[in-house]
C-alpha cells in the first residue's frame, strides 16, 4: 500500500518519533489548556495520530505504547496516563472537534465521496491498474484534501494489506 495511509509501526526510531509525533508550540498550547493530565495526554495523541494516520484510531490500544510515551513526555509527564482517557464520549467528541479545527482535517461527507469517485474515474483509474493501486490513489487523494479516511476504505485497505501479506510472492 505504500505511504498512502499509515498504520502504526511496531517500533520507531527517535528521528521517526520526532518527525511524526513532535508537538508544535501551537499544539502544545492547545494541549495544556485541557484540564488534567489524562485529558492532556488524550488530546495530544489525537492531535498527532490524525495527521499521521489520516484517520482516528477506533481504540486507544491501537496507538503504539512507544508513541504514547513519547507524547506524554512532551507535556511534562514521567509516564503515559492515556489509558484512563475516555476514547468515546463527550470529552472525546469535544477534543476531536478541536483537533479537526486545529489541523484542518475533516470527516468525509457524501459530496466528498461522490467527488472522490468522479476523480478516480477521471484521473486515478488511468494510473492505477490494480484494485490495490486504485485504493492507494483514493487514500492519497483524501490525504491531500485532509479528509479522513472513511471506515469503508479503511476496511478495504486493511483487507488489501492482509491479502498482500498472505499472497505468495510473484516473480
Amino acid at each position: 500500500m505504500g505511504k498512502s495511509y499509515q498504520s502504526f509501526q511496531p517500533s520507531y526510531s527517535h528521528e521517526e518519533l520526532v518527525e511524526h509525533f513532535l508537538l508544535t508550540p501551537g499544539e502544545l498550547e492547545l494541549v495544556l489548556k485541557c484540564r488534567g493530565n489524562v485529558n492532556r495526554c488524550g488530546m495530544a495523541l489525537l492531535l498527532k495520530t490524525l495527521p499521521h494516520l489520516g484517520y482516528l484510531p477506533g481504540r486507544l490500544d491501537e496507538v503504539s505504547p512507544e508513541v504514547r510515551e513519547f507524547v506524554a513526555g512532551q507535556i511534562g509527564l514521567l509516564w503515559d496516563c492515556s489509558k484512563s482517557y475516555p476514547w468515546h464520549g463527550s470529552t472525546f467528541d469535544y477534543h476531536v472537534a478541536q483537533v479537526r479545527e486545529t489541523t484542518g482535517w475533516r470527516f468525509a461527507t457524501a459530496a466528498d465521496k461522490e467527488a472522490l469517485e468522479s476523480w478516480l474515474r477521471r484521473h486515478g483509474a488511468y494510473r492505477a491498474y490494480t484494485d490495490e493501486l486504485l485504493l492507494a490513489a483514493a487514500c492519497l487523494r483524501l490525504r491531500s484534501l485532509r479528509i479522513e479516511l472513511p471506515a469503508a476504505l479503511r476496511a478495504l485497505r486493511t483487507h488489501a494489506e492482509q491479502l498482500a501479506v498472505t499472497a505468495p510472492a510473484r516473480r
